[in-house]
């Protein structure tokens, strides 16, 4: 019995590990990250298919804005349902929040025109 149980426990935290990687603010330092080094397989997988095909046409200008802007933090979130919300805050001050949306329970962000 006691080690069917220890079992059980290790799957549990094995889960927790698991959640705590796609969590909105997980996905979105990993977007940010992929953003920055230009790495197109971490841009997919952290974005909806329409942020994707904004980011294939408009990619450049994001880094370029990213550039320009400056390091930030990544804050809090905010989980709505199948939306969140993170919290950005630039080195300037400047606050600033990303979203995302649950697609086929998985955190993506999401950018609209």
């Amino acid at each position: 019995m006691k080690k069917r149980f220890l079992g059980y426990g290790l799957i549990i935290v094995l889960f927790a590990g698991c959640s705590a990687v796609s969590s909105p603010k997980a996905v979105a330092q990993k977007f940010f990250t992929a953003v920055e080094k230009n790495d197109a397989q971490a841009i997919a997988e952290t974005t909806t298919p329409e942020t994707l095909q904004l980011i294939v046409l408009f990619g450049s200008a994001l880094q370029e804005q990213m550039k320009e802007e400056g390091p930030f933090k990544i804050g809090t979130e905010t989980i709505n349902g199948d939306t969140a919300a993170v919290a950005l805050t630039y080195e300037n001050g400047k606050k600033d929040t990303i979203d995302l949306v649950k697609v086929d329970g998985k955190w993506k962000v999401t950018i609209d025109q």
